[in-house]
């Protein structure tokens, strides 16, 4: 046993066999190939641990320690200076550290809690505990768990392998080409997540968040930043958002219930729940199911693929070249529907509506506002209809029993069913079948080209 106590200049225990207590020594310490038990509390000088063996205390530690290749346990707790820990094997604790640590090739366990200084991290092989971490952590290629609560400096987690708690982080984290899960709750300022591989939860996110080309599932609850999610290809959970989200090429499901400013979501694949919607969203070339219900403002879903339901819509909506089934029950805002593929519903719809070559049918009983019909190839329901309607080259049947506005019918190509019509009615060069049963207002009939039922008109008929 060698005490060293108070010790005041330069010490050489290289090849020591036992224990040795280094407390209070003021100058330099070489311990390379130290076997035994050392005690350096409160050591002041520069401490050489290369290759050694046994465990060794470095609480109150005030220089500057390298510890390569160090073989058992070591206690840096509230150890001041610089540490070099690369190929360390087992187990580290370095609570209340101040100053840089280097962890590369860090093989054991490694308790970082309330760390203050620098920490390099790269290719780091067990579990650390990073609570409380103060500055800058490189964490590349790192293999397992890493915890990282209450973290409040930069963290690079690029090529990261394990599974990382970042709860209440407060910096700034790159995890590009992240591979396993990530919790990223009531994060605090910017997170670049391009590549990530499986599960990441951010919800209470403040700041921007970086979501390029990743391939897992992610909880965005209550998330009050930026989010570019572009490519991004399975789950998203954008419920009660708060800025502007990026989901163009989006693969999967995406819930945006209750979202506030702006969403781009062109080219995606998927299902979208934007039900409560308070902002804009750009929706071209979508290609999966969209839920609309009690959307807010403009909505723009040109070349749209599947099913859109948008009950309640309350503002104006773009369905140019939409592809799929649309349903349109208490819409109340303006809706550009030409070149329309497929089934629409327009219930109790409350303003304007452009429906030229529209291609298959349309309800749109109880319309409150103006519908354009011209070149529609399908078939309308206009039961109780209360405002102004263009049916110029008009291709098939119509039903217009109840209706109480305008309508120009010039050029119609089919049947129609004006039965209890209320107001004005232009026929012109109509092509097939009319019943006018019932009709209350004014119908102009000039070339009227076939058969024309006029029993209980009520008004004048120019023929």
């Amino acid at each position: 046993m060698c005490d060293l106590r108070n010790f005041g200049e330069k010490c050489d225990l290289r090849n020591f066999g036992e224990r040795c207590d280094l407390r209070n020594l003021g100058g330099r310490c070489d311990l390379r190939n130290f076997g035994g038990m050392c005690d350096l509390r409160n050591f002041g000088g520069m401490c050489d641990l290369r290759n050694f063996g046994g465990m060794c205390d470095l609480r109150n530690f005030g220089g500057m320690c390298d510890l390569r290749n160090f073989g058992m346990r070591c206690d840096l707790r509230n150890f001041g200076e610089k540490c070099d820990l690369r190929n360390f094997e087992e187990r580290c604790e370095v609570r209340n550290f101040g100053g840089m640590c280097d962890l590369r090739n860090f093989g054991g366990m490694c308790d970082l809690r309330n760390f203050g200084g620098m920490c390099d991290l790269r290719n780091f092989g067990m579990r650390c505990d990073l609570r409380n971490f103060g500055e800058k952590c490189d964490l590349r290629n790192f293999e397992e768990r890493c915890e990282v609560r209450n973290f409040g400096g930069m963290c690079d987690l690029r090529n990261f392998g394990g599974m990382c708690d970042l709860r209440n982080f407060g910096g700034m984290c790159d995890l590009r080409n992240f591979g396993m899960r990530c919790d990223l709750r009531n994060f605090g300022e910017k997170c670049d997540l391009r590549n990530f591989g499986k599960r990441c939860e951010v919800r209470n996110f403040g700041g921007m968040c970086d979501l390029r080309n990743f391939g897992g599932m992610c909880d965005l609850r209550n998330f009050g930043g930026m989010c570019d999610l572009r490519n991004f290809g399975m789950r998203c959970d954008l419920r009660n958002y708060g800025e502007m989200c990026d989901l163009r090429n989006f693969g999967g499901t995406c819930d945006l219930r209750n979202f506030g400013e702006r969403c781009e979501v062109r080219n995606l694949g998927g299902r979208c729940d934007l039900r409560n919607f308070g902002g804009m969203c750009d929706r071209r070339n979508f290609g999966g199911m969209c839920d609309l219900r009690n959307f807010g403002e403009k909505s723009d879903l040109r070349n749209f693929g599947e099913r859109c339901e948008v009950r309640n819509f309350g503002g104006m909506c773009d369905l140019r070249n939409f592809g799929g089934m649309c349903d349109l029950r208490n819409f109340g805002g303006m809706c550009d529907l030409r070149n329309f593929g497929m089934r629409c519903d327009l219930r109790n719809f409350g303003e304007k509506c452009d429906l030229r070559n529209f291609g298959k049918r349309c309800e749109v009983r109880n319309f409150g506002g103006m519908c354009d019909l011209r070149n529609f190839g399908g078939m309308c329901d206009l039961r109780n209809f209360g405002g102004m309607c263009d049916l110029r080259n008009f291709g098939m049947r119509c039903d217009l029993r109840n209706f109480g506005g305008m309508c120009d019918l010039r050029n119609f190509g089919g049947m129609c069913d004006l039965r209890n019509f209320g107001e004005k009615c232009d026929l012109r060069n109509f092509g097939e079948r009319c019943d006018l049963r019932n009709l209350g207002g004014r119908c102009d009939l000039r070339n009227f080209g076939m058969s024309c039922d006029l029993r209980n008109f009520g008004e004048r008929c120019v023929t």
